[in-house]
C-alpha cells in the first residue's frame, strides 16, 4: 500500500511543551542540593536545618528598657549596720557589698544585650576626677567586673527571665556622702544607648572594718 502524503492543508501537530526544571528551581530556592531523579538520605530534621527560611531567629529587636529598681533597702541596710539609723534610704559602708535586683521590659539575652551601671558624686560629677564610676556588667552569673580604676566591683548573682540580681562592692576609699545611680543599656554591635535614672539616691559611709581600709593608730611615744 503506497503511504500517504502529507499535504499543505493538513495542520501540524504541535510538540508538547516541556516543564523547565521548575521542580529543581523550587528545590534550590529551598535550600536543598538533591539532585534531580536522586533519592534524599536527609532525615526531616537535617532538611529542616538546611532550610533558610525556616531557621529560628529569637534575636531581640530593640534596647531592654528599665521597669523598676529594686535596692534592697531593708536587706542592705542590715547586712551594713545602719538599720538603726533615723535617716531613711539607701546608707551603705564603702567596700561592702550591696544587692539590688533590677526589672526589664523584656528578657534579658546575655549574649545580645549591654547593661552597665553607672555611679556619681558630687555636683560636677567627671570620670578624670573619680566621681563618674562606671561598671559594665558580665551577664554570665558569678563573674565579677570592675570600673577603669579597678576599685568598685559588680557580679551578677542571677538572671531570670526578665529580672536580673547584681551585687556591687564600692571602693574602700570612696568619697563619703551622696551618689546618684544609672543604669546604661544596648544592644551588642549597636551605638544606641538608653540611660536610666533611680530616683533614690544612696549615701556612703565610713567602713572602718572594710579590706583596703586603714587606720592610722597612735604609736606606742604619743600616747
Amino acid at each position: 500500500m503506497p503511504r500517504r502524503r502529507r499535504t499543505s492543508e493538513e495542520t501540524p501537530v504541535p510538540p508538547k511543551k516541556h516543564r523547565y526544571n521548575l521542580r529543581s528551581r523550587t528545590k534550590k530556592a529551598l535550600g536543598s542540593e538533591e539532585e534531580e531523579g536522586r533519592i534524599s538520605s536527609l532525615s526531616d530534621e537535617d532538611l529542616r536545618a538546611r532550610n533558610k527560611v525556616l531557621e529560628p531567629k529569637d534575636e531581640p529587636s530593640a534596647t531592654l528598657n528599665v521597669s523598676s529598681v529594686d535596692c534592697q533597702t531593708k536587706l542592705n541596710r542590715k547586712n551594713h549596720h545602719t538599720n538603726e539609723f533615723e535617716k531613711a534610704g539607701n546608707i551603705y559602708r564603702r567596700g561592702q557589698a550591696f544587692v539590688i535586683r533590677v526589672e526589664f521590659d523584656r528578657e534579658v539575652k546575655s549574649d545580645h544585650d549591654v547593661i552597665l551601671l553607672q555611679f556619681t558624686y558630687g555636683t560636677r560629677p567627671q570620670e578624670s576626677k573619680g566621681t563618674v564610676i562606671r561598671i559594665p556588667l558580665d551577664l554570665k552569673p558569678t563573674t565579677k567586673t570592675s570600673d577603669a580604676t579597678e576599685t568598685w566591683f559588680a557580679e551578677v548573682k542571677n538572671i531570670a527571665g526578665k529580672g536580673l540580681e547584681c551585687a556591687i562592692t564600692s571602693a574602700p576609699d570612696s568619697s563619703i556622702g551622696e551618689y546618684r545611680f544609672y543604669i546604661e543599656t544596648n544592644l551588642k554591635d549597636t551605638d544606641a544607648v538608653k540611660r536610666y535614672e533611680e530616683n533614690e539616691s544612696m549615701i556612703i559611709l565610713f567602713n572602718a572594718w572594710a579590706k583596703g581600709y586603714l587606720i592610722l593608730s597612735p604609736s606606742p611615744k604619743s600616747i
